[in-house]
C-alpha cells in the first residue's frame, strides 16, 4: 500500500473525507485475487532465492569464514 497525504477531514474522521468503502473492498479483493493467482510463482521464486543464499553460505564456509560471520554476510 502506498503512503499518501490525508486531508484534515480524514484525520478528524469526517465521514465526507473517508474513501468509499466499496472502492476499498474492491481494491482488497483485486489484491487478494492477484496474490492467489501468483502464489505458485512466488513460492518457486523464494525456493530459488533460498538455494542461492545457501550456496553463498556454503561458499563462505569453504573459504574460511566461521558460521556466524557467514550468516551475517548472507543477510
Amino acid at each position: 500500500m502506498k503512503d499518501r497525504v490525508i486531508t484534515m477531514a480524514e484525520f478528524k474522521g469526517d465521514i465526507k473525507g473517508k474513501p468509499d468503502v466499496d472502492i476499498r473492498k474492491a481494491k482488497i479483493a483485486d489484491e487478494l485475487a492477484y496474490a492467489k493467482a501468483t502464489i505458485d510463482i512466488q513460492v518457486e521464486l523464494q525456493f530459488y532465492v533460498a538455494t542461492l543464499i545457501k550456496a553463498k553460505y556454503d561458499a563462505l564456509i569453504r573459504v574460511g569464514f566461521n558460521e556466524q560471520v557467514a550468516l551475517m554476510l548472507c543477510r
